[in-house]
């Protein structure tokens, strides 16, 4: 089966993006190393690198005859471009899951595009208790590029968390709803 990520990623500047704002601040980026891992030419890439650094996107500095590149995290463009790769690597799941859901809500580093190829990534889901099995089976299956933790509850365990949980739901609700309507 295709990926959304694979249909929509055909084009050189945005692979290259999905992997620069997958960096922590400070991480060096030569071009032949970022070429070399998404297979691409190396022409092409010093090409799109001097043209982000011209927009201010990259700072540059030399080391020896190496030009290393940094991204600028601070960047709110690319911390959207990080929140939309986020959405795409996780899209058909959703649509798998949801069936069994009250609601699933994108939460934590990934929901505010600030985080990195290391970060987990944390889904909030409402579902019946008869389906958090599926639920984890399905994400459990789920081939992503980094791992998935899910906090799974029911309705009942919602309603206690308001009331004995409100920093943590209060941090749930920063998160982008991927699926449903209001609690029940």
């Amino acid at each position: 089966m295709t990926k959304l990520k694979d249909i929509i990623y055909n084009k050189l500047p945005i692979q290259i993006l999905s992997y620069l704002t997958k960096q922590r601040d400070g991480d060096a980026i030569y071009g032949s190393m970022l070429a070399d891992t998404l297979k691409i030419s190396q022409g092409a890439t010093s090409t799109f690198l001097k043209q982000l650094r011209g927009m201010g996107i990259l700072h540059s500095h030399n080391v020896g005859r190496t030009l290393v590149y940094n991204v600028d995290s601070r960047n709110p463009l690319l911390r959207q471009f990080r929140v939309f790769d986020n959405l795409l690597e996780i899209t058909e799941l959703v649509n798998e899951i949801k069936q069994y859901s009250r609601k699933i809500i994108l939460f934590g580093s990934c929901a505010q595009g600030r985080d990195t190829h290391d970060s987990d990534i944390d889904l909030f889901i409402v579902a019946d208790g008869d389906h958090h099995d599926i639920i984890r089976k399905s994400i459990s299956d789920f081939q992503a590029e980094r791992e998935i933790k899910p906090v799974i509850i029911d309705s009942l365990e919602l309603i206690e968390m308001e009331q004995n949980d409100k920093v943590f739901l209060e941090e749930v609700n920063k998160g982008i709803e991927l699926w449903g309507g209001q609690y029940e």
